[in-house]
């Protein structure tokens, strides 16, 4: 079932929005909200949704401010906006839209909307890759978690997420992994332990997730999500609504069922930063 937030602080819009989509989608949980808050809260606490429909013409979007917030929530819902004016018709794809819609809109646009809304997120759902880093890590395709046979191997995936898509020498790699090790057997440790991991990748059709060299390695931060990356962004953020949508993503310390010790600096970072949204949220 299709869950559908619309957001507009006019109640008739609401209506009529809502009467609209249960007509051409009656099986649809349509989840109505008129306050802004209320709205950008249960975004954050509901990572489950199909998509959005956003007046734009409310007063919390003027100079974009509440589509910052909602696109930060959640960067990959699809959403369809609405305007009477025409404003941010450009700015607004941008920040997730599949469509815009002129107001008032006929049946057949709205059906037009809600079909690229619902190809969007189905898209999304069986090619989201997702890599998670509390608690311990884990890569998801879709809502398949990849096995690991090699402890090693997805220790350098983990290594080279925890450096955020920089480049990391194969010396700062081979120094890190394997510290204790001569240069000859770490070199050939390097080498194939790399070459598994580019294997694993490709079984999985993620084989474009690792880009670099002989002498670098990083990885393709822009074709995935990662809750380390979304927890940093909406500390940064320092809203309200982010540091709810940050405290929800940690669960558990930074990846500590996984004895890495290169992750002691991030791990103590990360805490820092969640002591300090405790006293926020």
């Amino acid at each position: 079932m299709e869950r559908i937030l619309i957001f507009s602080q006019q109640k008739l819009l609401i209506t009529q929005i809502s009467d609209a989509i249960s007509k051409l989608e009656p099986e649809s949980e349509l989840l109505c909200f008129t306050d802004p808050i209320d709205s950008l809260s249960f975004t954050a606490e509901s990572p489950s949704l199909s998509g959005a429909v956003i007046d734009i013409d409310s007063d919390a979007c003027s100079s974009l401010r509440f589509l910052k917030v909602f696109h930060t929530l959640d960067s990959s819902l699809p959403v369809i906006f609405l305007s009477k004016s025409g404003k941010y018709a450009v700015e607004s794809f941008q920040y997730g839209a599949v469509d815009y819609l002129n107001s008032p809109f006929s049946m057949q646009r709205l059906r037009e909307a809600l079909d690229k809304l619902k190809e969007k997120h189905t898209t999304k759902n069986i090619r989201r890759v997702y890599i998670k880093t509390f608690g311990s890590f884990e890569i998801f395709v879709g809502d398949t978690p990849i096995s690991w046979k090699n402890s090693k191997t997805k220790e350098l995936l983990a290594f080279l997420i925890d450096s955020r898509g920089a480049e990391v020498s194969s010396d700062a790699i081979k120094q890190t992994l394997w510290p204790d090790v001569d240069e000859k057997k770490a070199s050939s440790n390097y080498h194939t332990t790399l070459h598994n991991l580019r294997k694993k990748l490709a079984s999985n059709g993620l084989e474009h997730l690792l880009l670099g060299s002989r002498g670098s390695q990083r990885v393709d931060t822009s074709i995935f999500d990662c809750d380390l990356y979304d927890f940093e962004r909406c500390a940064e953020d320092g809203s309200p609504a982010a540091c709810r949508q940050a405290f929800s993503l940690y669960k558990g310390r930074y990846l500590e069922n996984n004895a890495y010790p290169w992750s002691h600096f991030t791990k103590l970072r990360i805490d820092i930063q969640f002591e300090q949204l405790c006293h926020n949220v």
